[in-house]
């Protein structure tokens, strides 16, 4: 990708500060792209501990935080028209990647 000029960039820009105003973290950032991340890590190590102590009635509660909780990827891109393309996905487990 070329250097994008500034008015491409301030696109960008603009919807980094709004997603971080909404508390998204910034994890990389480059000419013309960004990474964002939403939501909070799953702590699976309290998860395990709270189902083995339960003698596994968290595990339900354990599933569903993991399914529909966690972090969130948030993708930017700018072409070289200034049109700004927005990607979101969900955080995959290491084993699903």
């Amino acid at each position: 990708m070329t250097e994008l000029y500034a008015p491409h960039q301030a696109v960008l820009d603009a919807r980094i500060i709004e997603l971080t105003g909404q508390g998204a973290r910034v994890a990389a950032y480059g000419n013309g792209w960004a990474q964002l991340i939403t939501g909070k890590r799953y702590n699976w190590l309290f998860h395990v501990v709270a189902t083995l102590v339960s003698v596994g009635l968290w595990f339900p509660i354990a599933l569903i935080i993991r399914l529909f909780g966690g972090e969130r990827t948030i993708n930017l891109f700018v072409d070289d028209s200034g049109r700004l393309t927005e990607h979101k996905h969900r955080w995959l487990p290491r084993i699903a990647r």
